[in-house]
C-alpha cells in the first residue's frame, strides 16, 4: 500500500478518474477526470487497486506505438469512469463471473477478452497487490467491427 502523500489534493472517493498501471513507482496511478475540479487531469491518488465503474477504455495509438517501437514508457492505456478504492470483500455481484481482461504494449493494439478488443465494462477491478497488474471486468462491451 501506499503511504499518504501530502501533495496530494484533498478528494473523496468515488471520483470520475483514469486508472492507469505507474511504471515507475509501481502500483497505480489514478488521475482526475472531474470537468469541474480544480485538479482535472492531474494524478490525485496512487493505490494498489482500484474499481471503475461504467468503465470506457482509453488507448492513445500514437503513444502506444512509441512504446511498441522501444521509445520511452508513457502513459498511453486506460480505464476511465467513476473509481473508488474496494474493501477486500468487494469486488464483483457474485452472480456475475468476472473476465480475465488482457494487454501486452508490445503485441495488442488495446484490451482484450479471449483475444477480443473491448471498448468498457460495467465493471472493472485493477488489482497490483502481488506486482503484477492483474484485470477483470463484468458487463464487457465488445468492439463492434
Amino acid at each position: 500500500m501506499f503511504d499518504f502523500d501530502p501533495t496530494m489534493p484533498d478528494f473523496e472517493y468515488p471520483v470520475r478518474a483514469d486508472a492507469y498501471r505507474n511504471l515507475r513507482a509501481g502500483g497505480l496511478s489514478i488521475r482526475d477526470r472531474r470537468t469541474d475540479s480544480d485538479t482535472y487531469g492531474e494524478v490525485i491518488d496512487h493505490v494498489d487497486r482500484i474499481v471503475i465503474d461504467d468503465a470506457e477504455v482509453v488507448v492513445y495509438a500514437g503513444k502506444r506505438q512509441l512504446v511498441a517501437d522501444g521509445g520511452s514508457k508513457n502513459v498511453h492505456a486506460m480505464f476511465r469512469g467513476t473509481a473508488h478504492v474496494p474493501s477486500d470483500e468487494e469486488y464483483f455481484h457474485p452472480m456475475k463471473a468476472p473476465q480475465r481482461i488482457g494487454y501486452d504494449v508490445d503485441t495488442e493494439t488495446c484490451f482484450h477478452v479471449d483475444g477480443e478488443a473491448i471498448v468498457g465494462a460495467d465493471r472493472v477491478v485493477i488489482d497490483t497487490r502481488d506486482g503484477a497488474t492483474n484485470i477483470a471486468g463484468v458487463g464487457i462491451d465488445l468492439h463492434q467491427n
